[in-house]
């Protein structure tokens, strides 16, 4: 690995922290809010259903919101050996078609999702590196005719031109607007440009605007109780006495047993659809996820 690669620098690299700006902020706060409010388990939970696929996923040796979780994509064997490629197939077309119904457009977010799906596990969000997510997207266009040509070359093999003509459409719809730049434009060229011309841009953004995608809409939370809670519900087993005991120890705060088994209950509820058997349809299981539709 290169130093040199941006996509894989550090999260305290220079470099890194030079590319931050407010559309990473956004996307961060909203991926934690898919999180930490239950939504993306939800939207997972028929992935699971119809690929057989275990409600808690697969066990793994790789610990809880390590990093290497960003960069993992396989499968488990276990369920490999029974489902083989077609079946690792249907699962990364639904992980691909969850991604864009969520407005979540990088490849990496696929790979998070998918390993979620089978593992149950996600990278922490204070450590996973944001440094190539934006809600901009810079493109050359020189690279689309690249592509388009090497598509020709290699027209025997329907399965490469599918897989660029279906990222050039991904790419169309989560970036439907593009603002040409000379190279001969310098920084308050393009800054001049866009402030002159945003009223123009927002309508036509608005044309594209999906009102079920908050990004941009979530807020910043307390991370201290999140953390709490989500350590509650993870020692949700112990009696309620020696969970108390646990929080008072790790957050120094004073909660009563009746506390402890609210939150519980709101952080299971957040998780999990149905005590018992798995829903069979998809309308079964939106019904009872509380989706409107």
């Amino acid at each position: 690995m290169e130093k040199s690669d941006e996509k894989y620098l550090g999260w305290d690299d220079p470099l890194i922290r030079k590319r931050k700006g407010q559309g990473f902020e956004k996307l961060k706060l909203y991926f934690d809010d898919l999180v930490k409010t239950g939504f993306l388990q939800k939207k997972c939970n028929w992935i699971r259903i119809v690929n057989d696929i275990p409600d808690e996923g697969y066990p793994s040796k790789i610990p809880d919101k390590a990093y290497d979780w960003a960069e993992l994509q396989e499968s488990p064997k276990k369920w490999f050996k029974q489902y083989g490629d077609e079946g690792y197939g249907w699962v990364n077309s639904y992980v691909w078609s969850l991604c864009d119904e969520l407005g979540l457009y990088d490849d990496i977010w696929m790979v998070i999702i998918q390993n979620y799906v089978f593992y149950d596990k996600l990278p922490d969000i204070k450590y996973l590196n944001f440094g190539f997510f934006d809600l901009c997207n810079f493109m050359d266009e020189t690279d689309i005719i690249e592509s388009v040509n090497r598509m020709k070359e290699k027209k025997k093999n329907k399965w490469y031109v599918d897989g660029v003509i279906a990222n050039i459409n991904r790419a169309v719809k989560h970036f439907p607007l593009v603002i040409r730049i000379s190279p001969y434009a310098s920084e308050r060229d393009i800054v001049d440009y866009i402030t002159r011309h945003y009223d123009i841009i927002k309508k036509a953004q608005s044309k594209y605007t999906n009102v079920d995608i908050r990004i941009g809409k979530v807020r910043r939370k307390d991370e201290k109780t999140s953390e709490r809670n989500e350590f509650i519900f993870k020692n949700r087993n112990l009696p309620l006495k020696e969970i108390v005991n646990l929080v008072g120890k790790e957050f120094d705060e004073v909660l009563d047993e009746g506390h402890i088994g609210k939150i519980i209950s709101l952080e299971n509820q957040k998780r999990w659809y149905v005590a018992g058997k798995r829903p069979k349809t998809r309308e079964e299981l939106r019904k009872l996820q509380g989706f409107r539709n």
